[in-house]
């Protein structure tokens, strides 16, 4: 099973995924970044799709 990710605005391998900690320092250190992952069936379908989006949100705004 290969994974993916969403990473600038496109779907990538998630092996091709960095993060440039030296520029994204105090968005890390701070935690100003969400970062989260959703499970997907038959071919791609989310699962529980608008119940992950609330979480995200509301994560984002705590």
């Amino acid at each position: 099973m290969s994974l993916i990710s969403f990473s600038r605005d496109k779907f990538i391998p998630s092996e091709e995924v960095s993060l440039n900690v030296r520029s994204n320092f105090l968005s890390i250190a701070r935690g100003y970044q969400v970062f989260t992952f959703f499970k997907t069936v038959n071919n791609g379908k989310p699962v529980f799709l608008e119940d992950h989006i609330n979480r995200v949100f509301s994560n984002a705004k705590i």
